[in-house]
Order: structure tokens, then sequence, then C-alpha cells
């Protein structure tokens, strides 16, 4: 009789639970999100920085890096650089920088081969050269001797030297013999 009344209530209790267990009736769905701004408008966004950033960026990468410089000919250098020592006083530095230029200028003009040259390498190269017509040879070379004189004499010489002047005139001299030889069909 216990196993009666136990089946019972067991029964009754799992039947009663079978009412609770319903599910409660659900609201209808929600209608969908909309899509949010930057998913409507992503394109035209991106678009617009690109537009924005691409020609800034060009702007600053033009300033930033200018590109080469235009060369000079080797005579329009050697004037450029000499016409600045033309009011300086003609102390050792001055002579020093004024022959500098003016070796320079030769060893482009006429090809002499890269490095640095003693005053008496470099007139010797100049008499050396075919491509120098002797007495052009001569003109350097008595003018980078006298500029040496100048700046390692003890003696301070009254009598200034007009080495920016006499080398614009040397550029001057060189420039039109080199026009008189291609002129002429000869090579420089």
């Amino acid at each position: 009789m216990f196993l009666i009344t136990l089946f019972f209530c067991v029964t009754r209790r799992v039947s009663g639970q079978s009412e609770t267990n319903a599910l409660p009736k659900l609201l209808p769905p929600d209608e969908k999100m909309p899509p949010t701004f930057w998913e409507q408008h992503e394109t035209a966004i991106l678009a617009g920085i690109l537009i924005l950033i691409l020609p800034a960026t060009a702007v600053v990468w033009k300033m930033l890096h200018p590109g080469p410089r235009p060369v000079l000919p080797p005579a329009d250098a050697a004037r450029e650089a000499l016409s600045k020592f033309r009011k300086e006083p003609e102390d050792g530095q001055a002579l020093s920088e004024i022959s500098r230029v003016l070796r320079r200028y030769a060893a482009q003009t006429f090809d002499f081969p890269p490095g640095e040259f003693t005053t008496g390498e470099f007139c010797r190269c100049l008499e050396r050269s075919e491509q120098v017509p002797p007495q052009l040879a001569r003109v350097h070379s008595d003018f980078l001797r006298a500029c040496d004189e100048r700046k390692f004499s003890p003696a301070v010489s009254s009598t200034p030297l007009h080495a920016a002047d006499r080398a614009l005139e040397i550029v001057a001299l060189t420039e039109k013999e080199i026009r008189e030889l291609q002129r002429a069909g000869k090579p420089t």
C-alpha cells in the first residue's frame, strides 16, 4: 500500500509539472537593426580620406625632397665661387680657396683624373695634357705658383695679387680658348 501511495504522489507531481514547463508566449521579434553610419558610408569615407591625404602627402614629400640641384657648367660654378672672394682680403685661406676653385675648374674642364694634387703635380698634369694648349697651361701654372708663393711666404707683400679677379680672367681666357679650339675642330 505504501507503494501505491508513493506511486500516486510521484505521478501527480510529474503530471503537475507538465503544466508549469510550458513555454511562455513570446513577443514578436524586433525589426532588424539599421546599419551603422560606418557601414552605410564606408566607401565614401575611405575615398574622402585618400583624396585629402594623398595630395597633402605629395606636397610634404616635395617640400622635404626638392630633387637634385641643377648641375652648373664648370665655368659658371667657378665664376660663382670666385666672385665671393673679390672683396675679401687676400689672406692664406682666401688664396687657398681661390686656387682650389681654379684647379677644380681646370680638372673638370680638361677631364683630369680625380684626386687632390699639389701645385707642382697639377702644373705637370696641365703641361702633359694634350687638351690644354701650352700658353693656357703656362697661365694656369704661373697663377697657381704665385698663389702658393703668397700663401707660404713669411714676408707680407704690399702689392695685392687680386687673385679672385685674375682667376676670373683665367676662366674667361680658358673658355675663349676652348671655343676657338672647337671652331678649329680640335678636341678639348
